[in-house]
């Protein structure tokens, strides 16, 4: 799998703001600043995974579960997320 599924699902931009000290700035000058940082949030490979242990769990009857199954599902979630990616990059 090629590094797709590590890049982010919904990339923004955030706007952060921070005050400096004021003996760094000229008399007067505002001491609030404002700079943009790109925000990831989670990753397609995560995201796609979620929502695949939510499709799964979805189709469970909890109280029937048995302990170790949510192991088992998400690890099936995963696999299921990286073959996913894998063939969306085989079908480009």
């Amino acid at each position: 799998m090629n590094n797709n599924g590590n890049l982010p699902a919904m990339p923004c931009e955030v706007v952060e703001q921070y005050h400096i000290d004021q003996r760094q700035v000229p008399c007067g000058a505002p001491t609030l600043r404002e700079r943009k940082v790109m925000s990831s949030g989670m990753t397609k490979r995560e995201i796609m995974a979620m929502h695949m242990m939510q499709g799964i769990l979805s189709g469970q009857d909890t109280n029937e579960m048995i302990v170790g199954d949510d192991e088992c599902f998400a690890e099936f979630a995963v696999q299921c997320a990286d073959a996913l990616l894998a063939e969306l990059e085989r079908t480009k």
